[in-house]
């Protein structure tokens, strides 16, 4: 299996919504302008008409940048974890090996990614405060992927961030996905 870093992608497809969202807020800025693209986009004009707050859609944005960003980097987390487990299945006898392979697979697969980010901490490069910024995103991610319970919000992390501090374990991994 060949591990590839998407989080790359995830973050110019949010570039370019964002983009897209600040061509939305010129063209409802000037909807006379641009009566006739309006009218081809009704959304816009219900934006114009009832001063829709772009700025809760950015938001919007922002935190489904952060709950795909963390998904896509999770996945490659688990991935890489269970890639550098196949050794186990050179352990002898054979069915042996890869019993505990396939047990070794499914405890990664339902680790809780604080305990796998624990685990990063003894790479030789790793750096403490990144995981711990990693595991801020994560805990923001939770807070929205549930519900956002009031009350309980964790600590904002801005999108640019939380990408470098993902993209920045990723590499730190596997180099070779940069």
């Amino acid at each position: 299996m060949s591990l590839q870093n998407n989080l790359p992608q995830v973050e110019q497809a949010f570039r370019a919504s964002l983009e897209a969202l600040r061509m939305t807020q010129v063209i409802t800025a000037n909807i006379e302008s641009y009566q006739a693209l309006a009218e081809e986009m009704p959304v816009l004009i219900g934006y114009h008409q009832q001063d829709t707050n772009l700025n809760r859609i950015r938001k919007e944005l922002e935190d489904s940048f952060l709950v795909t960003s963390w998904a896509v980097f999770e996945r490659f987390l688990r991935d890489y974890i269970e890639q550098k487990g196949h050794v186990l299945e050179t352990i002898s006898p054979p069915d042996f090996g890869k019993e505990l392979y396939e047990h070794f697979g499914k405890a990664i697969e339902y680790s809780k990614p604080e305990d796998i980010l624990d685990m990063l901490k003894k790479l030789p490069d790793a750096d403490a405060q990144i995981i711990s910024q990693a595991k801020k995103v994560y805990r923001y991610r939770n807070w929205v992927a549930h519900g956002r319970k009031p009350g309980r919000q964790p600590e904002q992390i801005e999108p640019n961030d939380a990408y470098l501090v993902l993209n920045a374990l990723v590499i730190l991994l596997n180099p070779h996905c940069s």
